[in-house]
């Protein structure tokens, strides 16, 4: 009976070592990588932009870097999270960026009807946290608010090999490029298709997600916060609304946006032009441009005296 608790117990050892030696392997393979593009905490590391883009995936599917730093001699990073829309995720992001980066000197953040207010401590929108839980196990200290917001339990922090198996991560860590492109390193993730209407067709459904109206004095105090805060770091902050197709444009709840932000004592500038949203060539759903679409806005927002005042030094 000793002799088999003894094997037993090597065995369970072995097993340990094995899981514990795999995880080592895994952590090393896509340290400093990212093995979709949304994950690019580590690719966000001392850079240093001039010009820095928060907000959801309206930030990342529509500001592009290159145009605005080839337009106004910058040198921007986009930063927008897919899928969440949450104020509180933007100053997330922020704060991870501050931690390795000196602040920049502008921040566009992205703002439309799709905004809310979130929670840092009690966030309940998990979209892609599968992606973020390559950060889960044993998180650095600089993303354990990341790791927090998600909400990974203490099993999924400390157990080898948890969060690669339960969010199935494997084969994505197993066909991780060598390299990333340009775009996934810096965020900007521009779509080239057409939208599909005969599977997809114009619809209103996606009004479902603006905010409420009892929703607007917590998003102007959460406005206030974040203008205040940039303040304090010597950023100058600017909310850009960018275009959405006819179908679900809403002049009167679009317009609130803009009416938040002056009362927040933030500079707007509005996209909404019925070139664009009248044409449905420059969409590939009814609120995100494609690439298209995004160079039809590059042209307003190159000729924006406003946009050109907020980035001149």
């Amino acid at each position: 009976m000793r002799l088999f608790l003894k094997n037993v117990s090597f065995f369970v050892f072995g097993i340990i070592l094995i899981v514990i030696i795999l995880q080592c392997l895994i952590s090393y393979r896509i340290e400093g990588k990212t093995l979709t593009g949304h994950d690019n905490l580590d690719l966000t590391k001392n850079i240093n932009a001039d010009l820095l883009f928060l907000g959801s995936s309206r930030t990342r599917a529509h500001f592009d870097p290159l145009f605005f730093d080839s337009t106004f001699n910058l040198k921007s990073v986009n930063i927008g999270v897919d899928g969440h829309s949450e104020l509180s995720m933007a100053t997330t992001r922020l704060n991870h960026y501050l931690e390795h980066n000196q602040p920049p000197r502008y921040i566009i953040l992205n703002i439309d009807p799709f905004i809310y207010k979130g929670s840092v401590h009690n966030n309940t929108n998990f979209l892609y946290k599968d992606i973020f839980a390559r950060y889960a196990f044993l998180p650095k200290e600089e993303n354990k608010p990341i790791v927090d917001y998600f909400q990974f339990n203490q099993a999924e922090k400390y157990i080898p090999l948890l969060s690669v198996f339960r969010y199935n991560l494997l084969w994505d860590i197993l066909k991780l490029k060598p390299g990333s492109t340009p775009y996934e390193k810096f965020g900007f993730a521009f779509h080239n298709e057409q939208w599909d209407t005969l599977y997809y067709p114009p619809s209103k459904e996606n009004m479902k997600f603006f905010f409420k109206p009892a929703d607007i004095p917590a998003l102007k105090t959460e406005l206030s916060g974040i203008n205040q805060y940039c303040m304090s770091k010597g950023i100058k902050l600017l909310c850009i609304q960018t275009p959405v197709y006819r179908v679900i444009y809403d002049s009167s709840t679009f317009k609130l946006t803009g009416q938040m932000c002056k009362e927040s004592g933030i500079p707007f500038i509005d996209t909404n032009q019925e070139s664009i949203i009248n044409n449905i060539q420059f969409f590939y759903n009814s609120n995100h441009l494609n690439k298209r679409g995004i160079d039809e806005m590059n042209k307003i927002l190159a000729n924006k005296q406003m946009l050109h005042n907020f980035l001149t030094p």
